[in-house]
């Protein structure tokens, strides 16, 4: 797999989350390295995930609100909630993750 640059890349999401799989298949799929966190799967991983939510701006319009805010991507510690793999798509060329 490939990450040019070295970048630190997460994938926060849930086996739970029909949004979730489509996005992990095209990071696979796309040769980008990263680290996959199911949140769901234990209490540490839920709340490493909710403190950057609390925190992070592009939950801004998650809190409070009954989005969780996954499937999230996390390069180099700046966030971005995916709305597809439309998006992810975008986001792989702008942020030249392959």
């Amino acid at each position: 797999m490939r990450n040019p640059g070295r970048k630190k890349i997460i994938l926060f999401g849930s086996e739970h989350c029909k949004d979730c799989h489509p996005v992990k298949d095209l990071l696979t799929e796309k040769g980008v390295k990263f680290i996959y966190i199911d949140i769901t799967s234990d209490m540490p991983r839920l709340q490493m995930f909710l403190k950057i939510r609390d925190v992070a701006p592009a939950f801004d319009e998650m809190r409070g609100g009954e989005k969780i805010g996954i499937p999230c991507l996390q390069v180099n510690n700046e966030e971005y909630v995916l709305e597809g793999t439309e998006h992810l798509e975008s986001l792989i060329l702008e942020l030249g993750l392959v």
